[in-house]
């Protein structure tokens, strides 16, 4: 098997789909462990992240011929530049995105790709902001598919309780709604992979949005509703760049991408078996770190506005909410409990169980359920006020899960 003549480090600026053949062409090699970091303007964060990174690939997977790829986002900062820059044991490349788009979705469809293209049989990606990683973290990742325990790995974190909000309030509960499966963080954003997987995932459709900031759960709803074998583990802390200030576009791609994939497993709904519930992990830290009160009522007047040019017979269609309902809403200006959010979630779930969803629906669809769900999660934040312990915090977003799947079940069986 061959290895990286000369320089260990590359920098590649071609079409995303056709860098793997340039670098074959420099270096005729294969590789076992692939490891990628989508990134854009992490300049200030990705040096930490690639030296652990690479000891963690020196330190327990010294046998296998691993490569670290950077895939970025055109950054305008000298990301890829900082990138190429630090000294690594490991072979790495950075790889920018094309002139047309740019998304860590794409970021990681590239790298999928790349991966294909040198016979890579394990392949991770991890975060270039966070800074708690720890080299066990590449161990952990990544043991769970070398030792063919697994398909598809996904992380179990504890976070700020204010931080998780898109997973807490729709991914997590519509894939345990769904499929009976508690899947702590769907879009944690630090996953492994197999081939098997990998090869499944590049042949699927892919809405406009799973290019986005939908690519996390594009692959973790992949995995649950094709039955691929998914294992848990459990990374401790993740304290990473704020998020919250990307909650509208995020939430959006993140909904419209889940919303197109799950239509493509109405079969596998299951709401009538017991549910698997994985091991207790803690998730709610005890780090508590509140959102900044300017930026709460930025995203409160936003869901007001579009609550106010929302066209009522998309909610009642998509949402089942009356125009008498709706107005209730506009006027107290927030969803007083998680029951209500439980309700529309189960109207959403039958929509989608029961109609044919394209790319250019599923983004109508998550634009109409966004205020909403923005009022939900600021209802919520107001009960953490009364929940202080993790545990409390913990039960309650598992309870909404189990309610709506409770609620699910008895609206297929009607």
């Amino acid at each position: 098997m061959a290895k990286f003549q000369g320089s260990r480090s590359h920098i590649l600026n071609k079409n995303n789909l056709t860098t793997a053949k340039y670098i074959r062409q420099i270096n005729d090699c294969k590789f076992d462990i692939i490891v990628g970091i989508p990134t854009y303007n992490e300049a200030d964060s990705i040096r930490n992240t690639v030296t652990i990174i690479d000891r963690g690939l020196v330190k327990y997977f010294p046998d296998f011929h691993s490569l670290i790829v950077n895939v970025d986002s055109k950054s305008t900062d000298g990301t890829n530049r900082v990138f190429i820059s630090i000294p690594t044991k490991t072979p790495k490349v950075s790889l920018t995105s094309g002139e047309q788009l740019r998304g860590k979705g794409l970021n990681i469809f590239s790298l999928i790709s790349i991966s294909k293209e040198f016979g890579a049989k394990y392949i991770a990606t991890i975060d270039a902001d966070t800074s708690t990683i720890t080299e066990k973290w590449v161990k952990t990742i990544l043991d769970p598919i070398i030792q063919d325990r697994a398909d598809f790995v996904t992380p179990v974190y504890t976070r700020n309780r204010y931080e998780g909000n898109t997973t807490n309030h729709f991914c997590f509960p519509l894939l345990y709604a769904w499929f009976g499966k508690q899947l702590s963080q769907p879009i944690g954003g630090d996953f492994g992979m197999n081939s098997s997987f990998a090869d499944y995932v590049l042949a699927q459709q892919k809405p406009t949005s799973s290019f986005l900031y939908g690519i996390d759960i594009f692959l973790s709803t992949h995995a649950v509703g094709a039955n691929f074998r998914v294992e848990e583990v459990f990374l401790g802390r993740k304290i990473h760049k704020p998020s919250f200030d990307k909650i509208i576009p995020m939430f959006q791609q993140v909904a419209a991408t889940m919303i197109f994939v799950l239509s493509q497993y109405i079969d596998r709904r299951d709401t009538s078996k017991p549910a698997i519930v994985s091991d207790s992990k803690q998730r709610t830290d005890s780090f508590i770190q509140k959102l900044d009160q300017e930026k709460i009522t930025f995203v409160k007047n936003y869901a007001i506005q579009n609550l106010r040019q929302l066209p009522t017979e998309n909610a009642q269609k998509y949402l089942g909410l009356s125009s008498k309902k709706i107005q209730s809403i506009m006027e107290i200006q927030t969803l007083t409990s998680g029951t209500e959010w439980v309700e529309i979630l189960n109207s959403l779930s039958d929509y989608i169980a029961n109609n044919s969803i394209n790319d250019r629906g599923s983004t109508e669809i998550a634009k109409t359920l966004s205020p909403f769900f923005f009022l939900r999660v600021l209802a919520y934040f107001e009960e953490l006020e009364q929940n202080k312990k993790h545990k409390n915090i913990d039960a309650l977003i598992l309870n909404q899960a189990k309610n709506l799947r409770s609620l699910s079940s008895f609206s297929a069986n009607r």
